[in-house]
C-alpha cells in the first residue's frame, strides 16, 4: 500500500482509497475472527485496533492481507488480554487492602515505621 497521505485539497489519495477499500474486502471474515478471539462485545474494538494498525502501517501490497489482518487482530487480543489481567490483579490487591481494617495496633506500628524512616532520612548527610 501506499504512504497515507491525503491531497492538496485534503481528499484521500486514490492509492489510499483503493487500499483501504482491499482491506475492507476482508471486513466480514476479521469481524468472525475478532469476535472469536475476544467475543462479541469487543470484537468491533478489536477490529477498529487492526484497521488502525493497516492505516499507520500498511501490509505489504505484494502480499495477501488477510494473514497480515489476522497476526495484527491476535497480537492485538494478546495485548488487551495482557492489560485486562494486570489490572484486575491490581484491582484484586487494592481490594484486599480495603477489605481489611487496619487495627489500632497495625496502625501504631505503620506510624513508628514513618517516624524511623523519617529519622533514618534526616541524618544523612548532605549531598
Amino acid at each position: 500500500m501506499g504512504a497515507a497521505y491525503r491531497g492538496d485539497n485534503g481528499m484521500e489519495t486514490t492509492e489510499q482509497q483503493t487500499a483501504v477499500e482491499d482491506l475492507l474486502q476482508h471486513a466480514g471474515w476479521l469481524r468472525n475472527l475478532a469476535g472469536t478471539l475476544v467475543g462479541d462485545s469487543g470484537a468491533d474494538d478489536l477490529v477498529q485496533e487492526a484497521y488502525l494498525a493497516a492505516m499507520r502501517t500498511p501490509p505489504d501490497k505484494e502480499r495477501p492481507a488477510k494473514p497480515w489482518l489476522a497476526r495484527v487482530t491476535r497480537n492485538a487480543a494478546k495485548m488487551r488480554f495482557r492489560g485486562d489481567g494486570r489490572r484486575e490483579q491490581r484491582e484484586s490487591a487494592t481490594a484486599d487492602l480495603i477489605a481489611q481494617p487496619e487495627s489500632p495496633a497495625d496502625s501504631a506500628e505503620r506510624v513508628e515505621l514513618q517516624k524511623m524512616l523519617c529519622e533514618l532520612v534526616l541524618a544523612l548527610p548532605e549531598p
